[in-house]
């Protein structure tokens, strides 16, 4: 990848600004999200933004609790019966124009406590006209703090986002270009800026985008509005290639791919896998949701949670372990589960599940803590399947029995292993993953950032079912060992 186009794009519009990791004026560590307040620990002030036009002096508009609970389902604020003194609603629909935003901006709120500033329904309200929709949605006016509400509302952001006839992208950065002259380099500016902006390294907003990427666009300077997708198939065919092509990353901002639907034959019955028609919903599958949020953050202690389950079906679900019980008999790339995520303690069944999609770094991560290891798709590698007692799947295995139960001398990187990983196990085991298509025998490697083979470490006192301990990066020092092609049930 070359990157100098991006860094000289991106520096033209912003290069001459303080970073804003800390205080709006400084760079933190980059040694964990909870240091950096572009996730995390950003003091917020809701309602503080306001449209360009305002002079910030605009009246709050509150709800009308009777006009929200009247209506069933998918709530969107109604343009024709709003006034300007309470939020109305309608039923969210096709002509429904929704609205994705970055909380910490100053957009954030409830219409039932902070309200919502009149200035920035106007703009909404306008914009929606200029789209032909007869209603908004966003977060902000259409969830209440009251906790059953809220609840409902979170299980209709799929249905509301997917149905919209327009996805509209509210990001400060995006939001300070002025597009009235739109030049080639000014596209590709404003496409350097996408990649790397607050809203698209956000949890909330990446789940928004996957379900609203039919038709994205951005609000950008005095509320001038433009189409992602035209924008970049503009750039693609006739600017520089070595920025549009940093979007084969970001195929949560793509219309998704028609199924792959067809006969062999005639009266052959269709080839879709369950994955297509996963994906024709725009719904992932579990290990490729938890690979898109294990570089993204929500602000709020178990979100990611919530925008997991999201991304892999209709309703919300607030607890890891019931999104893995879902799975019962769905395959996982056995490459996914080599990282460092969490895994569940105390389970049965779950020991080798993540419990979460992020890796959570306390503030004070430092270069002394154990190296970490972001998962990554498992593409290549051989699946297993999700079983009531566990993960049923086929890896290089080598089986050894633990110094506790056995003191014949070991490779030393056994005898470390057995000391971090398996005091209470009478027998260890090294998985390694196998490349899929291809030979048995032939060990996938980890993508991530190992300089060494990585492997994943079990323990098991009856060798029957085997639980999960870590991950370990073998050195070069010492030779491996001898691994054999085995199924295992991980328990």
């Amino acid at each position: 990848m070359d990157f100098r186009r991006f860094h000289q794009c991106y520096g033209e519009l912003f290069g001459d600004r303080p970073a804003r990791c800390k205080d709006g004026q400084q760079q933190c560590d980059g040694r964990s999200p909870a240091n950096c307040q572009r996730f995390k620990g950003a003091t917020v002030l809701d309602q503080s933004a306001h449209d360009w036009k305002c002079e910030k002096d605009c009246k709050r508009l509150y709800w009308d609790r009777v006009s929200f609970l009247n209506v069933s389902g998918a709530k969107a604020v109604c343009l024709s019966s709003t006034d300007d003194r309470r939020l109305r609603y309608c039923k969210a629909s096709n002509k429904t124009l929704a609205i994705s935003h970055v909380w910490s901006h100053g957009q954030g709120g409830r219409p039932d406590t902070t309200g919502f500033n009149a200035c920035l329904h106007n703009r909404y309200a306008d914009l929606a006209i200029v789209f032909n929709c007869d209603s908004y949605w966003m977060d902000t006016p259409c969830i209440p703090s009251e906790k059953t509400l809220r609840s409902e509302c979170i299980d209709n952001i799929n249905k509301i986002f997917t149905e919209s006839k327009v996805t509209l992208v509210c990001d400060r950065d995006i939001m300070s270009i002025d597009i009235s002259n739109l030049t080639m380099s000014l596209r590709e500016a404003l496409l350097a800026t996408v990649l790397v902006c607050d809203w698209n390294i956000r949890a909330w907003t990446l789940l928004e985008a996957m379900r609203g990427r039919h038709n994205i666009h951005l609000l950008c300077k005095r509320n001038e509005v433009i189409c992602f997708r035209e924008t970049l198939k503009v750039v693609h065919e006739e600017g520089r290639i070595d920025l549009a092509i940093l979007f084969l990353t970001t195929q949560h901002l793509m219309p998704p791919p028609p199924p792959d639907d067809w006969e062999l034959f005639p009266g052959g019955g269709s080839t879709a896998t369950d994955e297509d028609r996963l994906m024709e919903k725009g719904f992932v599958s579990v290990g490729e949701a938890g690979i898109l949020l294990s570089h993204r953050h929500a602000s709020r202690d178990n979100d990611d949670i919530v925008i997991w389950s999201l991304l892999i079906n209709e309703k919300a679900i607030k607890n890891a372990e019931q999104i893995w019980k879902n799975q019962l008999g769905a395959k996982i790339n056995t490459g996914f589960l080599l990282s460092s995520t969490p895994r569940f303690q105390g389970h049965k069944g779950l020991s080798w599940a993540p419990c979460c999609p992020t890796l959570r770094l306390p503030p004070d991560a430092d270069s002394t803590r154990e190296k970490v290891y972001l998962a990554y798709e498992g593409e290549e590698t051989r699946s297993g399947v999700i079983t009531s007692e566990g993960l049923q799947a086929k890896w290089l295995v080598h089986r050894f029995p633990s110094l506790t139960a056995d003191c014949t001398p070991r490779l030393p990187r056994i005898v470390e292993i057995t000391s971090r990983y398996l005091q209470k196990y009478s027998w260890g085991a090294l998985l390694r993953p196998c490349a899929s298509p291809g030979p048995w025998n032939v060990p996938a490697p980890y993508r991530g950032n190992a300089q060494w083979p990585l492997l994943a470490i079990c323990g098991s006192n009856d060798e029957r079912g085997w639980e999960w301990r870590g991950v370990y990066e073998w050195g070069v020092s010492d030779p491996l060992p001898e691994f054999k092609w085995e199924e295992l049930l991980l328990v």
